[in-house]
């Protein structure tokens, strides 16, 4: 062994050049405390030493710590948190992270003095800093971007009627719902955005309901159709449904539908309405409830339907013109696809009628 080699096991070892010497059971001994001893000063080395890191496709949701209002954050994009620090306390953090996350946002505590109405900028890394999850860990935070728009608004709650499921393949006759209206809470634009106007509704969800053919009252515990917004709480998530099963609804073509021309008010006999294709429109696709819908078509229909061509002063001798029409259907009765467009014109009578 080389002089360098026995001064390092010396050095370990604590040999010091004596008379007496050393049993190999106690240098053994030394062995064992001093390796995992190097061992641990390596590892702690190892975790103390600062590195880079990233948590990507982060969303950001903020609370206000008082109940009576809410904060949302808009829009609601992803943003990238870089950080910096040792490695444990980047596990630490990651750690605090998943913790702290809910519905798919990491939630962030506003201090208590912003919990009032108001739209501000708020940076991303100070709310993290300031956040009790977060406070403690010694780790260095970017955000990109790093800046979220955040309004805090009321929370209010508001009575919406219940309504039936749209879109059934068959009609529903003599609905009724118990309770009639349940409340919906969250913040006021939200509630407003969603359930907003002057007769609110929520639809519940009728993939189970029992559309068989028998006749007769059904009465079944039927959800309501969640709102997407998690900000956005229900009194109750189903109502019972009280129902009779009406007609199927189907699809069909009606071949011919006549143009009714609307005029102005004393307009009539001033001008002439010319339509390029002639005065009816042909194969309009329909689907409503089938008794109604089979009235409709075929080659000898039960009633006619007509297609509003409506006229304002401005069209008279303005030129070759498209417009929409609006087909009158009832009962139920929809268009499958756009309302038909036509071509036309509008000539004064004094002269150019007869052209």
């Amino acid at each position: 062994m080389s002089e360098t080699g026995r001064f390092s096991l010396a050095r370990i070892f604590g040999q010091q050049r004596h008379s007496t010497p050393r049993r190999p059971g106690e240098a053994l001994k030394t062995l064992g405390i001093v390796v995992p001893l190097t061992m641990l000063i390596w590892v702690y080395a190892e975790k103390a030493q600062s590195r880079p890191e990233s948590v990507n496709g982060l969303k950001i949701a903020f609370s206000t710590g008082n109940g009576n209002f809410a904060a949302t954050v808009e829009p609601d994009d992803s943003v990238t948190l870089s950080l910096e620090g040792p490695q444990g306390q980047l596990d630490q953090f990651k750690q605090a992270v998943a913790k702290s996350t809910k519905d798919g946002h990491l939630v962030l505590a506003l201090p208590n003095a912003q919990a009032a109405a108001s739209t501000k900028l708020q940076s991303i890394a100070d709310a993290v800093k300031a956040d009790p999850q977060f406070v403690n860990i010694n780790v260095t935070v970017k955000a990109s971007p790093p800046d979220l728009r955040v309004s805090v608004d009321p929370v209010i709650t508001r009575k919406v009627t219940v309504a039936p499921p749209p879109k059934l393949q068959v009609t529903l006759q003599n609905v009724a719902f118990d309770p009639p209206q349940i409340d919906i809470t969250g913040p006021l634009p939200m509630v407003n955005s969603q359930f907003g106007g002057d007769n609110p509704t929520i639809a519940v969800d009728g993939s189970g309901l029992n559309l068989g053919t028998t006749s007769g009252a059904k009465t079944m515990m039927v959800p309501l159709k969640v709102p997407q917004d998690s900000q956005l709480s229900l009194s109750r998530s189903q109502v019972k449904m009280t129902y009779e099963v009406g007609s199927t609804i189907q699809q069909g073509q009606i071949r011919t539908v006549y143009i009714d021309v609307r005029r102005p008010v004393g307009e009539d006999g001033r001008s002439k309405v010319i339509v390029r294709d002639g005065p009816v429109i042909h194969n309009i696709q329909v689907t409503g409830p089938s008794n109604v819908v089979n009235g409709l078509i075929g080659d000898t229909p039960l009633r006619s339907v007509k297609a509003v061509l409506s006229i304002v002063k401005e069209d008279v001798d303005a030129g070759e013109l498209r417009r929409t029409v609006e087909v009158d259907l009832r009962d139920g009765v929809t268009l499958i696809n756009d309302p038909p467009e036509v071509v036309f014109e509008v000539r004064s009578v004094n002269g150019d009628a007869s052209r």
